[in-house]
């Protein structure tokens, strides 16, 4: 009995074997009979290579990967790359991180080559399955929420998923609330940075960053009051103001608002406020 038990095992066994070593061989030759023929091959849909994976979604998903880092490796620079080779690389991405969306490589390859390649929405929509299983890893909504901001000029998508990040188990909670108003305020959305700051007080129960977080909040309210400032004053006068003092010569100010981090207020060009620290200077005794 025990016998004919172990003899169907590996046989079991000897055949999950060569499937697997079909399936490694077959993705071998195809990719480098793409690579010699300098043509983009077809990969099938992803419901089809989960169901013809078997039990080895997980192998397959390293191979995918593999493959599209060879397939990288194969061009002498990476601006050698087209519009077509990217879109190959990508589905290799997307087929590998739909078989396996705990995989972190690919996920991490994919927002690398964002830059060279500006296949946002499609390296966006990877990382969000990332950020799906993978849900204690602030990394990933991160990256969507800096991907959303930086390529595609989307603050308000750029704002939620950067507060997702924040919010996870050791991320850097602080940090990703500042950029968020870092971001936002580059934008001109001084508004929209306030919100978040809010948000984040009314839900932060530790006193010291609330305390940090009031501060940027206070830098944030300050900037509406001089841009609104700057606002009247362009509408009384047909230019902006070239020096902040000019808001109160013009008596559209009474005083200045103090910044909490001790910065003084310059005007640009084009009427947005500035903010600059000033080091201190220790005397010497």
């Amino acid at each position: 009995m025990k016998s004919k038990y172990l003899k169907s095992l590996l046989i079991i066994l000897f055949i999950s074997f060569l499937i697997a070593l079909h399936i490694k061989e077959v993705a071998s030759i195809y990719t480098k009979r793409c690579h010699k023929n300098n043509q983009i091959g077809l990969i099938l849909p992803n419901s089809f290579i989960k169901i013809t994976s078997f039990g080895f979604k997980g192998l397959r998903s390293d191979i995918l990967y593999l493959n599209a880092v060879n397939f990288l490796m194969s061009f002498d620079q990476i601006s050698d790359l087209k519009e077509k080779d990217w879109h190959w690389f990508y589905r290799l991405i997307d087929a590998s991180t739909y078989l396996d969306p705990y995989f972190q490589d690919p996920l991490f390859l994919a927002n690398a080559m964002i830059w060279p390649s500006k296949c946002y929405n499609t390296t966006i929509s990877i990382l969000k399955r990332g950020a799906k299983f993978r849900s204690w890893d602030w990394r990933f909504p991160f990256f969507v929420g800096f991907d959303y901001f930086y390529f595609l000029k989307d603050y308000k998508n750029g704002t939620k998923w950067l507060l997702i990040a924040s919010k996870k188990r050791h991320s850097p909670s602080i940090l990703l609330v500042s950029l968020a108003s870092a971001l936002t305020t580059r934008a001109g959305q001084l508004s929209m940075g306030i919100t978040i700051l809010k948000n984040q007080i009314a839900h932060t129960k530790n006193k010291k960053l609330k305390k940090a977080y009031k501060k940027r909040l206070r830098c944030l309210e300050n900037l509406v009051i001089l841009e609104r400032a700057i606002a009247k004053y362009k509408k009384l006068f047909g230019h902006y103001p070239s020096k902040i003092s000019q808001l109160l010569n013009s008596h559209i100010l009474k005083k200045l608002p103090h910044d909490p981090f001790g910065a003084i207020y310059k005007i640009t060009p084009k009427g947005h406020v500035k903010r600059i620290i000033l080091k201190k200077i220790k005397n010497k005794t």
